[in-house]
């Protein structure tokens, strides 16, 4: 065989393989461009093409009822059990809501004091912990939200009194974005704590497992929380030492 004819096979050689090796690249990637189609389960063309199994002329089913349409799950898409809660506590009358509340804190190492009705000063919960005073504030009166003002009279007036503490105000219900936008603010962010109906339902779990002991719904000794859910911190006073003067001082009733 001269150069010519080496050459010319060589050359066709060197095509075949190169064309056997497309052909089986080309097959191993529409192997795996079939299998993740497989898994993705058929396209919307492909479910629209389909043929329907309805009968041409057979009427379309009538729109269900107002009645029977699903409805937006209350209170921010809390669980059914969650929501059984929040609306056993609304049953509450204002003073054992206070009561339910200050037991809560008291698994997380406060000392707490509920106020009486008649001088209580918009103050519902008095509070100690490391030698520094938190004020709570109940908002159990059935309202869809709270509002900056509310927030505002609360705080102003005690603020001078916190000194490192907390003003912690609770609702069952839910805080307006003007609320929220005043407790953010820079002069205030590090002592206001809005507590809404979901994190109250998160903070009865977390004081659970804080204290690991149930709280108790008013009037059974059955607990109502759900082990399950997210924890809640609760900020922290920060420990302090205090002259023998401010250490002797009562808990303020």
């Amino acid at each position: 065989m001269n150069s010519g004819g080496f050459i010319l096979l060589s050359v066709s050689i060197c095509l075949w393989v190169f064309l056997a090796y497309l052909y089986l690249s080309l097959s191993k990637r529409i192997k795996k461009l079939e299998l993740k189609e497989a898994k993705r389960g058929p396209t919307d063309n492909y479910i629209k093409n389909q043929p329907s199994s309805r009968p041409e002329n057979e009427p379309l089913p009538a729109a269900p009822a107002p009645a029977a349409v699903d409805q937006p799950a209350p209170e921010n898409s809390l669980k059914t059990a969650d929501q059984e809660l929040l609306d056993k506590i609304r049953a509450l009358d204002a003073y054992s809501f206070k009561k339910y509340v200050a037991e809560i804190f008291k698994s997380f190492g406060y000392q707490t004091k509920v106020t009486p009705y008649n001088r209580d000063n918009g103050i519902d919960i008095i509070m100690r912990k490391n030698n520094l005073q938190s004020y709570v504030q109940c908002k159990k009166h059935n309202i869809s939200t709270v509002e900056a003002s509310a927030v505002k009279d609360f705080y102003e007036p005690i603020a001078s009194r916190i000194n490192g503490g907390f003003a912690f105000i609770i609702t069952i219900n839910s805080f307006s974005e003007d609320a929220k936008r005043f407790a953010k603010n820079p002069k205030y962010t590090s002592n206001i704590m809005l507590i809404d109906g979901q994190r109250l339902i998160r903070l009865i779990q977390s004081a659970e497992r804080t204290s690991s002991r149930p709280i108790p719904f008013p009037g059974s000794s059955i607990s109502t929380a759900k082990a399950e859910a997210a924890p809640v911190k609760i900020p922290q006073p920060p420990r302090q030492t205090l002259s023998r003067q401010k250490q002797k001082r009562k808990f303020v009733s």
